[in-house]
This record gives structure tokens, sequence and C-alpha cells, in this order.
């Protein structure tokens, strides 16, 4: 929902709303109602404002009663990654044996569906689905399940969020993360292992 601001001022005087836009106060709208709904903000973003008042035709400019707020999204707008992913493919003796994909997420909201969030990745131009996650919080692991990615290949990876029966794969591929494949040996990949669960110590 929008933000509103009321004015503290019940008698009928007219009331501006007022903004900080680019170094200087601009007045957004006026009237006698002492409330004011903003519209279309941006999400992430810190807004000042405040409320002057009209005396004998007069604007009173006073803007000590300013008050700044920041619009967050909505809990279950969109996960997010909390580190970029890291993908390693392990060679032994000579040939690729696996390819593993480290992740951090976090996931907000309520936990009212089956699956509150799913991990894609991209093949060949389509999405994947590869992982589901049914629970709310930080949630880090490793999955081995992408086949075999050779060193130096990139793809795109994305987290996205089960609603309404749905997965949001809106503005995917500006959520997108390209991950480039990191080639390790056998002793590499079990320090990659051991070096990210030891970060991270919410373990899904």
């Amino acid at each position: 929902s929008n933000p509103y601001i009321t004015a503290g001022y019940y008698k009928p005087i007219k009331f501006g709303y007022c903004g900080y836009i680019n170094g200087r106060w601009q007045m957004i709208a006026e009237g006698y109602k002492n409330r004011y709904t903003f519209e279309n903000l941006k999400l992430n973003t810190v807004y000042t404002i405040a409320v002057i008042y009209k005396v004998e035709g007069v604007w009173i400019r006073d803007f000590s009663n300013a008050i700044q707020f920041k619009i967050l999204p909505p809990e279950s707008t969109y996960p997010i990654f909390n580190k970029d992913p890291v993908c390693v493919t392990t060679r032994e003796n000579g040939i690729l044996t696996r390819t593993d994909l480290y992740v951090n997420i976090r996931t907000y909201g309520k936990a009212h569906t089956q699956y509150q969030c799913g991990i894609f990745v991209q093949k060949a131009g389509k999405w994947k689905l590869i992982q589901k996650i049914s629970s709310i919080g930080h949630h880090s692991m490793m999955l081995s399940n992408l086949g075999i990615f050779h060193p130096g290949s990139k793809f795109k990876i994305a987290v996205c969020g089960y609603i309404d029966g749905e997965w949001d794969m809106s503005n995917i591929e500006k959520r997108a993360y390209t991950v480039t494949v990191r080639e390790v040996g056998p002793k590499g990949a079990k320090k990659m292992n051991e070096d990210f669960f030891n970060q991270y110590l919410y373990i899904f």
C-alpha cells in the first residue's frame, strides 16, 4: 500500500504536502484535507516529506516537522541471495567428476504455500527449477544436481518465490546472477565445502 501523511490540525486551513527533491523543497499537493497519499514511489528509496500550511494567503514554509522514510518491498516480493553463488567443478585423474553449486539465500514472508521459493538455473535459454525450499529464513546449501559444467563456462541462476500457486518469474533476468564455473581438485572441493559451511551457520 502507498504511504500517507496526516496533518495534525483539523481547522479549515489549507495544507501543503512537500517533498525534498533534487536539493530543494517542492510542493507535491495542496488542499484542505488533512491527509495525503503518496503514489508511484520507488522501492529501496529514501524520501523526505513535510507538511506546511497557509495563513492569510501566505504559505508558512516551516519544514521542521519533516520526516524521512524508505520504501521497502513487501516481505513476499522476492527471496534474495545473501552472497553471490559459487560454482565449482571437480577434476580427478583428468576426468570431470562433478559440479557443485553453493548458494546462500534469504527467504521472506509467511509459509502459507507448499513451497516458499525455488532456485532456478538457465539452460539452453530456458529456466529450470533445481531446488525447492519450504521454510522461512537463511539457507546455505550445496546443490549437485546440475550435471557436469566445464571450467570457464557460465550460466545464470535466480531465486523465485512461490505465490498463489505459481512461480513468480517477474523480472527474473534482472534479478539473475551470472555464475562462472571454477575448476578444483578433490582437496580443493573439500576445502570449498568446509569453508562455505563454516562461514554460514544457517544450514538447510
